[in-house]
């Protein structure tokens, strides 16, 4: 066996060495391709990532160990030329082996980045279904809302209804205290005046001495006194142009009203006498009107003119 030429080993254990840190370089890289997200996935990948890992730790091993015979060989006076044919076959094995694994990381990579797309379109998958339902569930809570809203305010309209009509009737009640209290200032007015002048009833006090028609005022209409006459509401124009003519004679009228005739009678026919009084009124000729409160129950004898 001839020497062996050191100058021409040398470059192969450079090439060896270049291998070996390649080998560790794949390693690292293997190890950083973890995907995220799906766990079936990725357990698969991690498996075939660890057999990578294990096979290159085993060609690694084997780099080493041609690493160290290549060492030997280097020494001086050392002469073991079929040894360092045998590691250079070995050697070539190897770096057309490491080639093959180097191409199957460049695929298993390529495989890696497809089920990183894979798992990072489920995840977008899974967080726009999330969205959804949440926006769903926040246009049922408004929805609710409205509902609520709404029926607040129906019920608000309808109170407020409740109390218009209740403003209305109490507006109505004042305005009828008013005009009564009204009416009794008047008639206590008149009764001092009656007391003053000395008069049997003072019925008209000072304005009005002789005779006058008595209308007694209940539900129906008016009795007309003297004479008894029942005039309805609502009588015709015969009957009413009759009793025009006898507050014309005798130029006065008192209205006696009873509770249940203050709606109708009494204001129906008050305002056709005081339109009567208005229309035949002059300076030294003036009909007099006068009214009168009394019971339901109360006799009407001691307001009766004379003749009735």
């Amino acid at each position: 066996m001839g020497n062996v030429n050191v100058g021409r080993i040398l470059p192969v254990f450079d090439t060896l060495l270049l291998l070996v840190t390649a080998l560790f370089g794949t390693a690292g890289l293997l190890r950083s391709m973890e995907p995220p997200g799906d766990g079936r996935v990725q357990k698969e990948l991690s498996g075939e990532r660890d057999r990578l890992v294990a096979e290159l730790e085993s060609k690694k091993a084997e780099a080493n160990e041609l690493a160290k015979n290549l060492n030997g060989l280097a020494a001086p006076g050392n002469t073991g030329l079929d040894a360092l044919k045998t590691l250079l076959q070995a050697a070539s094995g190897t770096q057309n082996r490491i080639t093959e694994m180097q191409q199957a990381l460049v695929e298993g990579r390529g495989s890696l980045d497809g089920a990183k797309a894979v798992v990072q379109d489920r995840y977008n998958s899974v967080a726009l279904e999330n969205t959804i339902r949440a926006l769903k569930a926040q246009s049922e809570q408004l929805e609710r809302r409205k509902r609520d809203l709404e029926y607040e305010i129906t019920q608000e309209d309808r109170q407020r209804a409740e109390m218009q009509e209740l403003q209305r009737k109490l507006d109505a009640i004042q305005s009828e205290i008013r005009r009564l209290k009204a009416l009794i200032e008047e008639l206590e007015r008149k009764l001092g005046d009656a007391t003053s002048s000395g008069g049997p009833l003072g019925l008209f006090g000072n304005y009005h001495r002789g005779s006058f028609l008595l209308l007694e005022c209940d539900d129906k209409g008016v009795v007309v006194y003297p004479g008894s006459k029942r005039i309805v509401v609502g009588a015709s124009a015969v009957e009413m142009d009759w009793l025009k003519d006898q507050v014309r004679r005798t130029r006065a009228a008192q209205l006696l009203v009873r509770p249940n005739g203050f709606k109708k009678s009494y204001a129906t026919f008050y305002e056709l006498l005081t339109e009567l009084a208005d229309k035949e009124a002059s300076p030294d000729k003036k009909i007099i009107l006068n009214f009168w409160p009394i019971e339901a129950s109360e006799s009407i004898q001691e307001y009766l003119p004379e003749r009735s």
